[in-house]
């Protein structure tokens, strides 16, 4: 804590969050818009960001995952962005509960593929 004083000049900063899109390649990447929206939209949370006076800001890219299909992303969303239980997305999304935990597992796998790591060594069982 004593070193935050010296590196933001807070002892107790305040992180603002740059959101930045999905990148080309993904599968949510904006290619109307292409690189440059993304860049222009990246550029206006960040005003917002130092407008509202915070110490610091950090930048994150969960719109890039890498997750194929729509129903895949929003079980994989609720579940660990929204911290959701299972019971709790199948009733949100309207699908049993088996068919919940297999797009998570799906999710899973992808994730594991695109990182070219395996399943267990990403901590999935």
């Amino acid at each position: 804590m004593r070193n935050f004083k010296a590196v933001f000049g807070a002892g107790k900063p305040v992180i603002g969050m740059v959101h930045l899109g999905a990148l080309p390649g993904s599968p949510l990447y904006d290619a109307d818009a292409g690189l440059a929206g993304l860049v222009d939209a990246a550029r206006a949370d960040l005003r917002a960001v130092q407008a509202a006076g915070f110490d610091a800001v950090m930048f994150g890219n969960e719109n890039d995952r890498p997750y194929d299909s729509p129903e895949m992303r929003d079980a994989v969303h609720l579940r660990y962005f929204r911290g959701m239980e299972y019971k709790t997305i199948a009733k949100f999304l309207k699908i049993p509960e088996g068919t919940v935990k297999s797009r998570i597992n799906r999710g899973h796998t992808e994730l594991a593929r695109t990182l070219g790591a395996s399943h267990s060594a990403l901590g999935y069982v």
